[in-house]
């Protein structure tokens, strides 16, 4: 397994192993807490195709399975799905997360459609609210990873994050990342949504200020700032550029799909 599917760094190439889902599937998850996300991912499963809402009693029982399958998978020594937990928010530009004594906020639920072909994992942080892993293309290396995160409504300014994603890669005929970097911005269902791709030599810390770099040659990444009122969302999809392209037609219409959940 590659070291940046363990670190929440902001770039995820995936290589975790998990059922495959058969068609669109509408799901919810509740971002408040860690046991509403492993519910979520544990609903994907259903053969329902109408959304799921995951109650505080299912939330407990999925999180004390979610559990129980991480200890066996560490017994087993199955690092693919008894991957750690990351402690450090990689949008708070190197701060480690929220200040001190300020209380993270409640994220809106939303619902989305998990488009044809993608597999549905169970989130390996609490930061991550939807995990899912893409699979590659005949040569590549290895699968593609769309993690979309929330951080309690923190996460640093959009200007700062689309900054710092481009300076995460090198151009080899030597133009800058910054000048690369394809941005537009669009409305999706009343939500401000900044789109953002780039392609290049990925070669960056695994986690801000550790010191521990890592250099991806043909990496590619597509991402997605989606402002809610209680802040914003980051969706990243990473992989070799040739697998984040074949995806990216999905990954739109995933963000296109990204609503509010009612009721």
């Amino acid at each position: 397994m590659s070291r940046l599917a363990a670190a929440d760094g902001g770039v995820y190439p995936g290589g975790m192993h998990s059922p495959r889902i058969p068609g669109p599937r509408s799901l919810r998850f509740a971002s408040a807490t860690t046991g509403c996300v492993v519910a979520l991912m544990l609903a994907g499963c259903s053969s329902n195709d109408e959304p799921v809402k995951i109650t505080p009693a299912q939330s407990a029982s999925a999180m004390q399975a979610g559990a129980a399958a991480k200890a066996a998978a560490a017994m087993s020594g199955n690092a693919s799905t008894a991957r750690p937990d990351a402690g450090a928010n990689p949008h708070a530009g190197g701060m480690g997360g929220a200040m001190a004594g300020s209380a993270p906020k409640a994220g809106i639920a939303l619902q989305y459609a998990v488009p044809e072909g993608w597999i549905v994992q169970i989130p390996t942080s609490s930061m991550r609210k939807a995990q899912f892993q893409l699979p590659r293309e005949a040569d590549d290396p290895e699968d593609a990873a769309l993690i979309l995160y929330y951080f309690g409504g923190e996460g640093g300014s959009k200007d700062a994050n689309l900054e710092r994603w481009a300076g995460q890669f090198v151009q080899p005929d030597g133009r800058s990342s910054h000048d690369v970097l394809v941005t537009t911005t669009r409305t999706v269902n009343d939500m401000a949504v900044t789109e953002a791709s780039i392609s290049g030599t990925f070669d960056a810390e695994l986690m801000p200020g550790q010191g521990d770099r890592v250099r991806l040659e043909n990496w590619g990444m597509l991402a997605a700032i989606i402002e809610t009122p209680a802040g914003p969302y980051y969706a990243k999809l990473t992989g070799p550029a040739p697998t984040v392209s074949r995806w990216e037609a999905s990954f739109r219409q995933w963000i296109s799909s990204l609503k509010p959940a009612s009721g």
